[in-house]
């Protein structure tokens, strides 16, 4: 029994060696992904270190220019400076004074009804035998008007035609109150967007900017009489607007030598009686892909 218990035993000799190969070969295959998964990951870790740096870099350029903007503005816009070693990265900060916080205009304040004149006029086509109407309103600010009704009220006896709406506010038909016979009045109710008149160029110099808005009416051909009237209704205080505020765009960017880290831009109202700043909007915009 002795002697046959050896047999056995050494002919197991040398079947370790597959195992040990197995274990080789799947040490190999795991250990590549491995490594590359930690290189990854310190790689990743270090992008994020560096743009945090970054982004705390950029807001220190926005602190530093709402610090300005507040307690020593700059004389002239755009105003642009550099902020150096800030968490290691200079700073490129650049101060712009705008009429416009993303696509909100920001204008002067109050009431519009002096900035405006609203002027109604009729006369006879004889090629197309109808009477053209011609609504011009002139904005005498340098302001953005927005305009949220139209009225029109015509002489005796004349009466409107169904789609001869044009002009730069609309192309839809009115509604048609009263009767042709004593007067009728033609309301043209804008939604939202309401229609605008840009700001005037230099209304100090009597530079100003005019809207207009026709239509075609039926009439006796003869008429000689008044030409009726029209007004509109403005919106009572212009998107934004809230006391007599100037808004400033302010880019911050951090860079590390030319590469830029990461860019912040922030959109503010300044208050001209109090001084008062308020950040409107805030953006971040990361590094492009690969940087």
């Amino acid at each position: 029994m002795k002697r046959r218990l050896s047999k056995v035993i050494k002919s197991e000799s040398g079947q370790a060696l597959p195992i040990v190969l197995v274990l080789l070969v799947l040490g190999g295959l795991t250990i590549a992904p491995c490594l590359s998964y930690a290189a990854t990951s310190l790689n990743s870790g270090g992008v994020i270190e560096k743009n945090i740096k970054g982004l705390y870099a950029a807001d220190t350029g926005i602190e530093d220019a709402l610090w300005r903007l507040k307690n020593n503005p700059p004389a002239s816009y755009p105003y642009s400076y550099e902020l150096a070693d800030v968490n290691g990265l200079s700073v490129i900060v650049l101060m712009e004074e705008v009429t416009t916080l993303y696509g909100i205009v920001i204008g002067s304040p109050g009431r519009h009804f002096d900035w405006l004149e609203v002027d109604g006029s009729m006369a006879y086509n004889e090629g197309l035998s109808v009477y053209v109407y011609t609504v011009t309103v002139t904005n005498k600010s340098n302001s953005t008007v927005k305009i949220s009704e139209l009225f029109a009220k015509l002489p005796p006896s004349f009466e409107y035609i169904a789609a001869s709406t044009g002009g730069d506010f609309t192309t839809a038909d009115p509604e048609v109150q009263g009767d042709p016979d004593t007067s009728i009045t033609l309301v043209w109710d804008f939604p939202t967007p309401h229609p605008s008149v840009a700001g005037a160029p230099d209304p100090e110099h009597g530079v100003y900017t005019t809207a207009s808005h026709t239509f075609q009416l039926n009439g006796p051909p003869d008429y000689s009489g008044d030409d009726g009237y029209a007004w509109v209704v403005a919106t009572d205080v212009d998107i934004g607007c809230v006391g007599e505020a100037n808004a400033f765009k302010i880019t911050s960017q951090a860079k590390d030598g030319d590469t830029t880290v990461i860019t912040v831009k922030a959109g503010v109202l300044r208050d001209n009686v109090t001084g008062e700043l308020l950040v409107s909007c805030w953006e971040i915009n990361p590094p492009p892909a690969g940087n």
